[in-house]
């Protein structure tokens, strides 16, 4: 990383999906999230997970996230996580501002996928059912591709 380049100090996200922010992160209401830097986190396991990767256009950048938001909430390494699960090279870890750039884009990508899904379920409200369903989709295609039957949990 040469001297000149600052260090990136927040996640930009795109103004394009602030529904999917105003149904899933709470606003002294009761919402899945509690933060936006919490769904910001989700939204990028889905975007790696899909390989949905976007770039924000400047046009639509919204009120960026301070990365020290995320660091006060232990989320912080869900950024190398990103990276590492997108490409399983540690040797990108030496740019830091590139990685923070992955974890936006992903995390752009899960809100993208989080929208669609959303607006396939008006009635939804609070999103609770999407969200169900898609990691009931996910817990399948792990138990299909791995061969192990779901396994009975007691309470």
């Amino acid at each position: 990383m040469e001297d000149k380049e600052k260090i990136r100090t927040s996640i930009n996200r795109s103004s394009e999906y602030a529904d999917v922010v105003d149904i899933l992160v709470s606003r002294g209401g009761d919402r899945i999230f509690k933060a936006m830097y919490e769904l910001i986190c989700f939204a990028a396991y889905i975007g790696v997970n899909n390989k949905n990767r976007l770039k924000i256009p400047t046009k639509n950048k919204s009120e960026p996230v301070a990365i020290n938001l995320f660091e006060r909430a232990d989320l912080d390494k869900h950024f190398w996580a990103v990276n590492l699960y997108a490409e399983p090279d540690v040797a990108r870890f030496i740019n830091y501002n590139d990685c923070i750039e992955t974890f936006e884009e992903y995390s752009n990508g899960g809100m993208e996928i989080l929208s669609k899904r959303l607006n396939e379920s008006p009635t939804d409200t609070l999103g609770v059912e999407t969200l169900h369903t898609m990691l009931l989709k996910v817990t399948a295609a792990y138990q299909k591709k791995s061969g192990k039957g779901n396994r009975k949990i007691v309470f």
